[in-house]
């Protein structure tokens, strides 16, 4: 009997973002022909987006302004109908240029389009990604995929890789979601009525209620408090549900953290020696401090600019939480789970 292969790697128990896509870089046959009429390997590509020789090309992949957060923030801000996405895009992009040791950095014309850019950012995220309808549905969504794995949904690494190989990964989509939702609804027992519930919350966009909201910009160090603030609401959801009589799996507490910049000014780009900063070193804005056309151009960090914005809010960050329930309060009751 043959035994596995050392030299080949195991496919993990599930993918993450990350190395799934670089999985879908390395075997998608599709992709893999694109690649080569162009001229391009399959390594090349995959090292500029797994940042593994990082180098100007990955941050235009990923970085505090690359294209995918440019994209973004245009595309929600027009869906949403809202006006952070009114950045000066055409102008950033004729900016770009890369200094002579290789950084891509934006001239410093292009500063005050940078700083408005990531503020624009931040305020998209509060006003969109972070709405209380987005957030308690998403925190259900999660609820939801973990019953659907439990009932069947193979999401596993060997089953994933599997579905790319044979080409039906781009099927598993929002609709393949959903289809197997509907299936679960249909076929939920006298036992599921939790899970039934979150089924139909999803599929009818009917999101929990929100009954508690906390928000605060604080300095960076504020990461315990906020942790700890945290672990205090999630200890206290068995005796509140006991209170009012909701059981815990109806109730959801979300938190997120949400930095304007990779890294913080206070912490010298130049200074930020070890491993620890070495990815957040590699992505900020970068400003060019000498003229582009000059052999031996010269950049610094945006952050490092005195006049910027963002050296200032750099240093800190929003820390943000919510509480949601499912089932409709009497006014006295949510009045009561407000004081708390």
């Amino acid at each position: 009997m043959i035994g596995p292969n050392p030299d080949i790697p195991e496919d993990p128990a599930a993918y993450d973002h990350e190395t799934l896509g670089r999985k879908i870089i390395e075997i998608d046959d599709d992709i893999g022909s694109v690649l080569k009429k162009h001229g391009f390997t399959r390594e090349e590509i995959r090292s500029v987006f797994s940042r593994e020789q990082p180098d100007m090309l990955s941050n235009l992949v990923s970085s505090d302004l690359d294209c995918d957060r440019l994209d973004y923030l245009m595309r929600t801000a027009h869906g949403a109908g809202i006006p952070y996405g009114g950045v000066d895009v055409e102008y950033l992009t004729t900016q770009t240029c890369v200094d002579s040791e290789g950084n891509l950095c934006l001239t410093s014309k292009a500063l005050r389009a940078a700083d408005h850019f990531l503020v624009s950012r931040y305020y998209d995220y509060t006003q969109v990604a972070y709405h209380k309808t987005v957030v308690g549905l998403e925190e259900v969504l999660k609820d939801v995929i973990a019953g659907l794995v439990r009932r069947g949904l193979d999401c596993s690494g060997r089953t994933m890789k599997q579905m790319i190989v044979d080409g039906t990964f781009a099927a598993f989509d929002d609709q393949a979601l959903i289809s197997r939702m509907r299936a679960a609804l249909q076929a939920a027992g006298p036992d599921d009525d939790i899970f039934r519930r979150k089924l139909n919350s999803v599929l009818k966009r009917e999101a929990p209620k929100l009954i508690a909201a906390s928000e605060r910009i604080a300095p960076r160090t504020r990461d315990n408090d906020y942790l700890n603030n945290v672990d205090q609401l999630r200890k206290g959801i068995p005796a509140w549900a006991g209170e009012f009589g909701i059981p815990p799996d109806l109730w959801h507490l979300w938190k997120a953290k949400l930095n304007l910049s990779k890294i913080g000014s206070t912490i010298s780009v130049g200074d930020a020696d070890g491993d620890g900063f070495e990815e957040e070193r590699q992505q900020v804005v970068r400003i060019l401090t000498t003229h582009h056309h000059d052999e031996c151009s010269k950049s610094k960090p945006l952050i490092d600019h005195d006049f910027a914005l963002m050296k200032q809010l750099a240093n800190v960050r929003l820390y943000s939480g919510s509480m949601f329930i499912f089932v409709k309060i009497l006014q006295n009751s949510e009045k009561r789970l407000a004081k708390r």
